[in-house]
This record gives structure tokens, C-alpha cells and sequence, in this order.
């Protein structure tokens, strides 16, 4: 637990850019420090970045914002909308340092977060069932938040559907590649030739939860 009566040290670091522009580090006389974010010149749309905050005495914590830049006017329209009566509203996921090394083992560390939780839980039972749908879908996502539907192609797009008996365990049905992030069925597995539910369930979660497709292939 942390005294907010005495003076905490706190050591920020970016770990992780802006892909769409860059934080500045502003350092003032009194020893206080702020970020500031400049955008690449023209660009608008959805942004990230990830901090790691070290508290002394605490363990360190990496925090992940998310935000829209837009076009301001004259009369601040845009920002009222996106943000309300304030100037700048963030999204931002808090996590342990630790869960960059052993993601599954920290799960933990993301439920005991109440907000997060309750997200996770609706987007959990956004799913709706099963229909034939078009082309090669694997799934489908309406809505978000409490009117987050998800179906699921019947057949996984004619691949049929694995479901993992040991989800967090890759090594029975799985090998590692040269991306950590990605696995490959092995040979004669149940999983080969097969589409994984869950990885297909975790993508489309992401879509009730209100998030875009990311730039990166491996990820969800």
C-alpha cells in the first residue's frame, strides 16, 4: 500500500512508442516530469502506447493507453464529443511487469481489475451461436459492450473447429515458431489442419470490447 502523505519516487519509462507519433519528455526545474504526444503531421485516428512505472517499494506496473486523435474546431465539437467536458480522456490497462514473460500465469493480475473484469465477462457471453456464414469467416461481431453478439461460422469455414482440452498448455497439440506469440499445430495432432476456437473466440472478443484490428498479424 503506498502513503499518499509521504513523497513517493516514481520512475516512469516508455517502453513502448506511438506508432502513429512520438512522446517528448518535458523536464522541469523542481525535478517533475511529464510526456508530452505529438502525432506524425496529417494523422488521425485510434493511437497506443505502453508505460512502465516503477514505484519505489512497489512492484512495477506497465500501463497501456489508448486514445483517438481528431480534427479540433473552433467550438472544441470533436472533443466534446470523444471526451465529454474534458480536454483529454485516455483508455488505459494497467499490468504486472511479469506478464510480458508469462502471460497465462497472470491472468490473475488482469481479473482482480473490477472494470476490466466486467468488460471480459460480457464480452465472454457476447457469444451468440453458430451460422453459415459468408465466404471464408470464421466469425462475426456486432455491437459492443452489453449488445455485443459473436457467431461463429458452423464448420470454421470448412476447416472444422479444434477445441483445446489444455488451453494452457501449448506443448500437446502445438510447436513454438521463430515468433513467440505464434504456435503451429503438429503433424497428426487433433489440432492439424484445424481451426482453434479460442484463439478465434479471443479475436472476436476483442471486437465487443470495442477494439480495431491491430497492425501486427500475430496479434489477437
Amino acid at each position: 500500500m503506498i502513503d499518499l502523505d509521504k513523497p513517493v519516487k516514481a520512475e516512469v519509462t516508455v517502453v513502448a512508442q506511438p506508432k502513429q507519433g512520438k512522446l517528448i519528455l518535458n523536464k522541469f526545474p523542481d525535478g517533475g516530469t511529464t510526456y508530452d504526444y505529438r502525432s506524425n503531421i496529417g494523422y488521425l485516428g485510434k493511437e497506443t502506447f505502453t508505460l512502465l512505472v516503477k514505484i519505489e517499494g512497489q512492484p512495477p506496473v506497465k500501463i497501456i493507453y489508448f486514445f483517438t486523435i481528431v480534427k479540433g474546431g473552433p467550438d472544441d465539437v470533436q472533443i466534446k464529443q470523444y471526451c465529454g467536458t474534458t480536454k483529454i480522456k485516455f483508455w488505459k490497462i494497467s499490468e504486472s511487469e511479469s506478464f510480458e514473460k508469462d502471460a497465462l500465469s497472470n491472468i490473475g493480475n488482469w481479473q482482480r481489475n473490477a472494470e476490466l473484469s466486467a468488460l471480459l465477462a460480457n464480452a465472454s457471453r457476447s457469444l451468440t451461436g453458430f451460422s453459415d456464414l459468408a465466404s471464408t469467416a470464421l466469425g462475426e461481431s456486432t455491437g459492443e459492450g452489453l449488445t455485443a453478439q459473436i457467431t461463429l461460422d458452423q464448420n470454421a469455414a470448412g476447416h472444422n473447429w479444434y477445441i483445446d482440452p489444455t488451453p494452457l498448455d501449448n506443448s500437446d497439440d502445438y510447436l513454438p515458431t521463430s515468433d513467440p506469440t505464434v504456435w503451429q499445430a503438429k503433424a497428426g495432432s487433433e489440432a492439424a489442419g484445424k481451426m482453434d476456437m479460442l484463439s478465434v473466440l479471443l479475436h472476436e472478443y476483442g471486437h465487443a470490447l470495442g477494439l480495431e484490428h491491430s497492425g501486427a498479424a500475430s496479434d489477437f
